[in-house]
């Protein structure tokens, strides 16, 4: 069983270890295939708003580091030649094996296909795949495909799909598992072409239906239909789906402290040493004898230029929301 898991909500100061642990530590690392959420700024992308970075540089490096993919959720419905032309180079950042892009856009997964041939390509739920026909059309353009939420309901068809490999449940659902129209979908993808917001529909004042919150399928039984990839959304109290509870109140506390001085940094060593202790550490050594720096900060970037950048990264939020404002350097013999 593989899960591919949402960072929507995410704030990039929020170090990827810690978000996986208080959101997803039942999960073993081994069965994470990948996460899912914004990296930076791109018209390209639908299904939410746009409005910050989820995943961070550091994110992404220490995803790859415990062999976790990144998916890019480029579900826009609307993309012109011109304007993939523009991404290409943020489409280049990514391009490696194991990376996917969730596609809405048929033309978008064409031309993709041809240019960077390593993407894994996924057909977004977003296209209401419900049939089988559309079923095998997809698979003609993508690799994988998203099933949407309701069709977890539909035996008839998940026992006559074919390919099931290759194809993608939700292990939850949220808000569109009773959604008559989903036209905030389309809303979206407008909005995110402009920046403005305003512009989102939802049809839940025009249309009612039982909103029954976050429901968690019975997973056991997928599997033993065939289905091993499932992608998993982050429940949250009190609302349908999203960012939980207790990350948000994190962000919130963590975020003004660490924007713009340690934003997308984070010590992986000194991570699992103390967070327990403290929100972030960084520790001025000072030679005692000269009472003088001897050397320059570490620089915890996992390349070989460590040591020689005078940044401050943080380590990670923890319990009682300590914050110890420190700095961190290697001493002498002293």
């Amino acid at each position: 069983m593989q899960f591919t898991i949402s960072a929507r909500g995410k704030a990039s100061s929020l170090p990827i270890q810690r978000f996986i642990k208080d959101n997803y530590e039942h999960i073993p690392l081994e069965q994470i295939d990948s996460f899912f959420g914004f990296t930076e700024a791109s018209t390209l992308y639908g299904g939410r708003f746009f409005t910050a970075t989820e995943l961070s540089r550091y994110d992404i490096r220490s995803l790859y580091g415990m062999n976790i993919n990144v998916r890019l959720p480029l579900t826009n419905h609307y993309v012109t030649a011109e304007e993939y032309e523009e991404n290409q180079p943020f489409l280049e950042k990514y391009h490696r094996p194991g990376n996917s892009l969730i596609i809405t856009n048929d033309d978008l997964a064409k031309w993709v296909r041809s240019d960077f041939p390593d993407y894994r390509l996924e057909a977004s739920v977003i296209k209401n795949i419900h049939t089988l026909k559309k079923v095998d059309e997809a698979f003609e353009i993508y690799d994988t495909v998203i099933l949407p939420m309701a069709s977890n309901d539909d035996e008839e068809l998940l026992r006559a799909v074919d390919n099931k490999k290759n194809i993608t449940l939700f292990a939850n659902a949220g808000c569109a598992y009773t959604c008559p129209s989903k036209i905030c979908y389309p809303s979206v993808s407008k909005a995110n072409k402009v920046g403005d917001q305003s512009l989102f529909q939802c049809s839940q004042k025009m249309k009612e239906r039982n909103t029954i919150g976050m429901l968690d399928f019975d997973l056991a039984y997928l599997q033993s239909l065939g289905f091993e990839r499932f992608k998993l959304l982050r429940p949250r109290k009190g609302d349908m789906t999203g960012t939980s509870v207790v990350s948000s109140r994190l962000a919130r506390a963590t975020q003004f402290l660490w924007r713009d001085i340690i934003e997308d940094k984070c010590n992986a060593v000194f991570f699992t040493l103390v967070h327990h202790a403290v929100s972030f550490l960084v520790i001025d050594f000072i030679s005692l004898a000269r009472l003088q720096l001897v050397r320059a900060a570490i620089d915890h970037e996992p390349d070989p230029l460590i040591g020689r950048d005078r940044n401050v990264y943080p380590v990670t939020p923890v319990k009682r929301w300590v914050c110890i404002h420190m700095r961190h350097y290697f001493a002498t013999s002293h």
